[in-house]
């Protein structure tokens, strides 16, 4: 079975999940990856790398000039038309006769899949899927699946509207929302609840290895948060939060590992609120940094939030690991986070932009501590049972080869 997984990046720190899924398939099937860009930074190639990832990728964004993107183009498409004339044909009149503009990655992406005649095109994120279909719509018999995971189905309906999938919902053949909560909101736009499966993202648990905790009183209480600094993340309400809790005289420290647009914004929020000594910048980190980080922390902290255009996360990796090295973990009744964690059974869950309510989470788990550790250790089994990358991969593998 030929696969291809189409993204709109590769390899990429933030979603490692998907590099992990790729390098899944391609240990037992034909894979080969086309992303429309390539990082500027490469902090997970050597991931990558080690799995021959990066050898098996074809950059559909090309930085070369104009002039050799068409020297390119016209030596791809008289090769193309030598084998397959109907097929290429076919391209040149979607690309250039019926649209207004000319675009270079989809022509490539065309070419590339007339060649290689994939089984199995794998899109993550539903505007990447809409891309996959012009290989529909030259007559490709390739399946079509599509993994949805959060802005996708949030802020990206609402700057283009409800019916943007419409197409894609008609003539795709599987659908991968990442949470049951996303499944609801495929079925409400219209997808046919047959082509939908619920696939989780999962974490690789030997990477995340189970740490027994304590809490010394006389020493300050360690926070954790590793996230982009976006504004769906709520570091703000986070701060407002602790600064509430150096106010009562509490010994705590939160760290915040991860990079972004609002660093300069939070970093002024924190001097405001008088607790720039009890925060923590560390910009953005390697996943040994990470394992450290955790290694160290009392609780990790990760206050999502629905933001005012609607971007939403899906269900947060990072929570996963979290919980997988038996960090207590708290975090909002946002989006599928409900699915993972289960209020006062395996974390704490509080409302969206409460800084009170997050503050009254971390005095509990200040206050309680060992009782906070019992839920931790359920947290570590609620990941070996539901969100371990091998098996979920596997049971999507299944899924995969059933539309053959």
């Amino acid at each position: 079975m030929k696969i291809v997984f189409l993204v709109d990046a590769f390899p990429t720190l933030s979603e490692t999940f998907i590099l992990n899924q790729i390098n899944h398939f391609a240990k037992a099937e034909d894979v080969k990856i086309l992303s429309y860009n390539k990082p500027a930074t490469e902090a997970v190639s050597a991931s990558a790398r080690k799995c021959k990832l990066l050898e098996k990728t074809t950059y559909l964004n090309r930085t070369k000039s104009k002039a050799v993107c068409r020297t390119d183009a016209a030596i791809q498409i008289v090769s193309g038309f030598l084998r397959h004339p109907r097929l290429v044909w076919e391209v040149l009149k979607r690309l250039i006769i019926n649209n207004d503009t000319f675009s270079y990655p989809e022509l490539f992406l065309a070419l590339y899949c007339v060649k290689k005649c994939p089984d199995i095109l794998i899109s993550h994120f539903g505007p990447i899927g809409v891309k996959g279909l012009l290989l529909k719509e030259i007559g490709l018999k390739t399946k079509l699946a599509t993994v949805f995971h959060g802005y996708d189905l949030s802020s990206y309906l609402t700057k283009n509207g409800p019916t943007v999938y419409r197409q894609l919902f008609e003539k795709g053949d599987l659908f991968l929302p990442i949470s049951e909560f996303w499944k609801n909101k495929l079925i409400a736009l219209g997808c046919p609840c047959e082509k939908i499966v619920v696939h989780h993202m999962g974490i690789e648990l030997d990477k995340f290895p189970f740490k027994k905790r304590e809490y010394i009183r006389l020493k300050p209480f360690r926070c954790l948060t590793v996230s982009r600094l976006v504004e769906k993340k709520g570091h703000i309400y986070a701060l407002e939060a602790v600064s509430e809790l150096v106010r009562e005289n509490q010994k705590i420290v939160y760290e915040i590992a991860g990079d972004g647009p609002l660093r300069e914004r939070l970093q002024q929020k924190a001097k405001e609120l008088n607790i720039e000594a009890n925060v923590i910048f560390h910009g953005s980190v390697q996943h040994s940094q990470v394992i450290q980080l955790m290694a160290a922390a009392n609780c990790f902290l990760l206050p999502s939030v629905t933001t005012d255009d609607g971007d939403m996360e899906g269900i947060p990796v990072v929570l996963m690991e979290a919980m997988a090295t038996g960090l207590p973990v708290v975090s909002t009744c946002h989006s599928g986070i409900p699915e993972l964690i289960t209020h006062k059974y395996n974390g704490m869950i509080v409302p969206e932009r409460d800084a009170g309510a997050i503050k009254a989470a971390l005095t509990e788990s200040i206050q309680t501590y060992e009782g906070v550790l019992e839920m931790a250790e359920r947290g570590r089994k609620t990941v070996e049972n539901a969100f371990e990358a091998g098996r979920l991969n596997d049971r999507l593998y299944q899924t995969i080869q059933s539309l053959q």
